[in-house]
């Protein structure tokens, strides 16, 4: 009896660890179906791009040291995200595609385009949404094309809502940071002078790393009138960059504002505590 049993829980075991090596093995990826969108164009080797519409001022993309950033109508570092949607449109599939020549195209949102999007001197024209599948028109070459875009009404949209939400940029080096409460500048060969204050190294760090990493959950069009501002913030980076932001509010969120772009940054009121003050106390930071 007790040899079938013993029998009985091997073979058992056997089944359970052929199923998990089933499960465990790569299944190969079903290769991609339909037609590219614009196949001639590789995201790593493209440095500009222009997005034109109707009634709207052009947008401009440069790639500058690996970053984008948008040139006009405004001039600012270019939110990732969204730059690397952008890029990944000309790879979008479209199950089939139809010559445009016989084809009312003012019915998919593309006479005139809702934008022009160039890549260089590749040009894709984007229509509207079809309404049952949520793709959208584009026109390449003379052919419509159904493709999914993860831009949704982005590129109809203002300059503004494609700025970086961060407010430096990656990897700063911060050499003077002057607030309301104080006034913080490097000193050669290391350390830092700190007016109006008393802080430790640990709580210096603790600010500047909070500058750092700080980023908005929304940018939106400053107001006209400057009158109700609470003070100045200056940041200078050793690249030889100045940003200046005014503070508009702490509460219920906080908005700081910059003034060259005419743009308002919404965090979150939390962090006014950690960017506009020394902490009480800090520990010091992992490497």
């Amino acid at each position: 009896m007790l040899n079938r049993r013993l029998l009985l829980n091997l073979a058992l075991l056997l089944v359970v660890i052929g199923l998990a090596m089933v499960a465990l093995r790569p299944h190969p990826q079903p290769a991609p179906t339909g037609v590219v969108l614009a196949p001639g164009i590789d995201a790593a080797t493209v440095r500009h791009i222009t997005i034109s519409r109707p009634g709207q001022p052009a947008l401009t993309f440069a790639r500058v040291n690996h970053a984008w950033h948008l040139t006009a109508p405004i001039r600012a570092r270019a939110n990732p995200a969204l730059m690397r949607a952008l890029l990944d449109l000309p790879q979008a599939r479209s199950n089939k595609r139809y010559a445009a020549a016989r084809l009312d195209l003012a019915q998919y949102g593309l006479a005139p385009p809702r934008a022009t999007i160039r890549f260089g001197k590749t040009r894709i024209e984007l229509g509207t949404l079809n309404p049952l599948n949520q793709r959208r028109y584009a026109l390449r070459n003379g052919m419509l094309y159904l493709v999914s875009d993860a831009l949704s009404t982005l590129p109809e949209s203002p300059a503004l809502s494609w700025i970086s939400l961060k407010l430096l940029p990656p990897g700063a080096r911060i050499t003077a940071l002057h607030l309301p409460t104080l006034d913080l500048r490097a000193k050669a060969p290391s350390g830092w002078t700190l007016a109006h204050a008393h802080a430790s190294a640990a709580q210096i760090a603790a600010l500047l790393d909070a500058w750092r990493q700080a980023h908005a959950l929304r940018i939106t069009p400053a107001a006209r009138s400057t009158a109700n501002t609470q003070g100045d913030i200056r940041v200078g980076l050793a690249d030889g960059t100045q940003l200046h932001f005014q503070i508009i509010a702490t509460q219920p969120s906080l908005i700081l504002r910059a003034p060259g772009l005419r743009a308002d940054y919404h965090l979150p009121a939390a962090l006014a505590g950690r960017l506009l003050h020394l902490p009480a106390s800090a520990a010091h930071p992992a490497p």
